[in-house]
């Protein structure tokens, strides 16, 4: 399989957006993340703070490098590999943490435009992170060669545009789920003889 520039570009910049938007979240927010990390009952204590440091730093190298994708070749497959990696990562944990039952601890995603709070773990965001890992990873595909013209300009930004609506839109409903989940919880355990 071959990978034409132009999805080339979609996946750079969509992913270099994506990884500036939740590691400048937790930038702003750090303080909160390292609260969600130890939530999570992963770590020592004593570690939750430098993994939290090096979680961000390694969403804002991933940002750098799917930009610098566009350029050098080489930053591509790189990009690729550690943004699946770490995805998987992030899902591996997310999975721990649906298995002992802790689902309404934040999932510390940073997603903005879903009431700026993080959504509750779910099913949903492991399916979420596995579709975004497995596009990240379309990335090592060779390149063909070719000119772009006006109109592939264009089609980058209305793929993006469509994407970020998409990605937005199931974060989104994502966070509804789960509200609509903890309010139907919350409900049956007023009903009298519930």
């Amino acid at each position: 399989m071959v990978l034409d520039p132009l999805v080339l570009m979609v996946i750079s910049l969509g992913f270099g957006s994506l990884f500036l938007s939740t590691g400048s979240h937790k930038v702003r927010e750090f303080a909160q993340f390292r609260v969600v990390l130890a939530d999570y009952q992963l770590l020592p204590g004593v570690l939750v703070a430098p993994a939290a440091c090096s979680i961000v730093a390694v969403e804002l190298t991933l940002t750098l490098s799917w930009f610098s994708a566009l350029y050098t070749p080489l930053f591509v497959v790189v990009s690729a590999i550690l943004s699946a990696v770490l995805l998987t990562l992030y899902g591996i944990a997310i999975a721990i943490n649906l298995i002992r039952g802790r689902v309404h601890i934040s999932c510390g995603c940073g997603v903005p435009g879903t009431n700026n709070t993080d959504q509750p773990l779910s099913s949903g965001i492991l399916v979420r992170n596995s579709v975004l890992a497995l596009v990240a990873l379309a990335g090592v595909f060779p390149i063909i060669e070719r000119d772009l013209a006006w109109f592939d300009f264009l089609s980058v930004v209305a793929a993006l545009v469509t994407a970020s609506i998409l990605y937005l839109a199931t974060s989104q409903l994502l966070s509804n789920s789960a509200a609509m989940a903890a309010w139907r919880h919350g409900a049956k355990e007023v009903e009298p003889g519930g």
